[in-house]
């Protein structure tokens, strides 16, 4: 995925251009100023080889799919998870999922969810600036665990107390 103009659209926005091993174009995504069904707004098209474009578009920050009548027809996300069980947002791991609802004769192109990826992505930029897990994190996991076991140790004894009597 390379980031390059495309003839008379280069003053629009950013352009992908999707390649294979060979060199061999297999499309493009570029942000574009269009008219939707509530105002104008920027988004991510997607074009084929010959910059036709396709039946679908990303809002420019690859969170939600459009089809051609501007209705959702998908999305995607990316988060974080750590280990801590208190703050589960401090980690340098992340995924990203896509969901698309289609009637099934729509495809949507791994490229094109790729180029969304980009643009969720751009948002988690300084993720990898964070360490994983802090030594206050480690405590505090272990402190909640224990604290969980004392919280059942002593139901249990008390459940076993009430049958005993």
């Amino acid at each position: 995925m390379e980031d390059e103009p495309i003839n008379d659209r280069e003053g629009s926005g950013t352009t992908y251009g999707y390649y294979d091993a060979s060199g061999t174009c297999l499309g493009y995504a570029q942000e574009q100023y269009v008219d939707t069904s509530y105002g104008k707004d920027t988004r991510l098209i997607f074009l084929d080889v010959d910059e036709t474009p396709l039946d679908y578009q990303s809002s420019r920050s690859g969170r939600i799919l459009y089809d051609e009548n501007d209705e959702e027809i998908g999305s995607g996300k990316i988060g974080r998870s750590g280990v801590s069980l208190l703050d589960q947002w401090y980690t340098n791991l992340y995924c990203a999922v896509f969901k698309t609802e289609t009637d099934g004769t729509r495809q949507i192109d791994f490229m094109d969810r790729m180029a969304m990826l980009w643009r969720l992505e751009r948002d988690y930029r300084s993720i990898d600036d964070n360490p994983v897990n802090t030594g206050v994190q480690i405590y505090e996991t272990v402190a909640v665990v224990f604290v969980l076991i004392l919280l059942i140790g002593s139901s249990f004894s008390k459940w076993r107390q009430k049958k005993k009597n």
